[in-house]
């Protein structure tokens, strides 16, 4: 009875595996290699310390150092695939496509709680259609398993704002979920915060008591406090700084303080990066901890924003820009064989010059530019009925306005903290089923309209004066 109710989800969906897994396949076949990202080679070092010393360490090479930058979440995830395939990193690969399928489930259920099947199904495409979160299912890299475990949470995050009152086993999961999201990539570190005030207004409007409100909160945390206070505590002790993640100095000194100087100066960004790491190498010491190293990293990052606050904000702006504008990712060309740096972006039509637009599109850059085209209208259709659907659900879905503001809050964060220079297309994945959600809706409205107006009127029927025969 349910395989029939949403058969046209069920088909997508195995459609959208089976597209994925042929493209996996399409590449392990002759370029492996492919799937293995800078980033994801670190992570790939640090499975393989793990299982070779137990500890979370850099890399089997050198197991005394320990790995600080990158959270044991997603290094988990590969050691577990690691022992379960026999070292088999397309099978992994593999387990990863199928967890990629938890976000556009969820987008499809929301929609489908909230409005309707068609709705449900006009986000489900939406999510299928995107580029950038198709290829990085096949990639060594974190946005997969982050945004399947951040659906999920923010899934029994809206179940708990339906409840009356909201019920323990789904203020756990909810935590949990954040928790684990967090361990993957360190990037909803401070969503938590926005996240416990949304449950507290929540509580509170539900007219909880006081006792039982303290219980709900300290249930909320409790993951949290276990998980990633456990994992801050381990740092501590191993490089001599608390920091949940040292990607988050590299990230100030490296990209957001690098893209203010640039900015300031007139430089390109490698050449403030290479200003900026040495004057932080003259500061520091050669025997002290990694950990001070990177939390002198910090505050010199920090302090550069400080110092230039409306070029911190027009650099967040353009990173912003990038994270909701930049159609396909690069890595999508370079996966099937391509090359990125010799790609056209909708930007170079106004950043090149005209012979220099010319060369770049008789060496191929002319398929990568029809690409961006094709999908920044795409991308434009998912954020127009993205509007429509949210002020829709905003003005007439009051019932579960509770739950609307979650799912708002999520989004707002995640485009918030990846304004930045190193923001790109492949930002937009965690946040994308929420945004495919509200689409749903708009895109089902229209749909709705549009029916209403090609209906042929239904014509009274005229009466012809003549009584009917006896």
């Amino acid at each position: 009875m349910i395989m029939a109710r949403h058969r046209g989800f069920v088909i997508l969906l195995l459609a959208v595996l089976m597209a994925r897994l042929f493209s996996l396949g399409l590449v392990q076949i002759d370029h492996p290699e492919r799937v293995i990202t800078m980033d994801g080679r670190t992570y790939l070092e640090a499975a393989e310390a793990l299982l070779a010393t137990g500890g979370f360490a850099q890399s089997p090479r050198e197991p005394l150092a320990p790995q600080t930058v990158r959270t044991p979440g997603y290094t988990v995830f590969l050691a577990l695939g690691q022992i379960l395939f026999a070292g088999n990193l397309g099978l992994t690969m593999v387990l990863q496509v199928l967890v990629s399928l938890a976000p556009l489930v969820t987008a499809y259920a929301l929609s489908t709680r909230f409005w309707s099947r068609r709705a449900g199904l006009i986000a489900a495409w939406f999510l299928a259609l995107d580029p950038t979160g198709f290829v990085f299912t096949q990639l060594v890299q974190t946005e997969t398993l982050f945004a399947a475990l951040l659906a999920l949470a923010l899934w029994a995050g809206v179940r708990l704002a339906e409840g009356d009152p909201p019920g323990p086993r789904l203020t756990l999961a909810l935590g949990a979920g954040l928790a684990l999201a967090t361990l993957v990539r360190p990037i909803s570190y401070y969503l938590i915060w926005p996240i416990l005030l949304w449950f507290i207004l929540l509580l509170r409007g539900r007219d909880s008591r006081p006792g039982r409100i303290a219980r709900l909160v300290l249930l909320l945390l409790l993951p949290w406090v276990l998980l990633i206070g456990g994992w801050q505590v381990r740092n501590q002790l191993v490089s001599g700084s608390s920091q949940f993640s040292h990607i988050q100095a590299i990230n100030f000194l490296s990209y957001r303080a690098a893209a203010v100087v640039a900015a300031r100066d007139g430089l390109s960004l490698e050449q403030a990066q290479a200003r900026l790491k040495a004057e932080a190498d003259r500061q520091t010491d050669p025997r002290w901890p990694s950990g001070k190293r990177f939390d002198l990293y910090q505050r010199l990052g920090v302090g550069v924003l400080l110092d230039h606050p409306w070029l911190t904000i027009w650099t967040s702006l353009k990173g912003l820009g990038h994270v909701l504008f930049n159609p396909v990712d690069p890595t999508f060309f370079d996966f099937y064989g391509g090359n990125s740096d010799q790609a056209l972006s909708l930007g170079d039509l106004w950043r090149l010059s005209w012979p220099e637009l010319r060369q770049r599109a008789q060496d191929g850059g002319m398929v990568y530019l029809m690409a961006n085209l094709l999908f920044c209208g795409l991308l434009l259709m998912l954020y127009a009925t993205a509007g429509i659907g949210a002020l829709d659900a905003a003005r007439n879905h009051r019932p579960r306005l509770a739950a609307h503001l979650l799912l708002w809050l999520a989004i707002l964060y995640l485009l918030s903290v990846s304004a930045g220079p190193e923001g790109g297309a492949r930002f937009r994945i965690p946040m994308l089923a929420f945004l495919a959600l509200y689409a749903g809706r708009g895109g089902d409205l229209i749909l709705g309209r549009l029916r209403a107006q090609v209906r042929p009127a239904r014509l009274p029927k005229q009466k012809t004066g003549f009584a009917p025969p006896p």
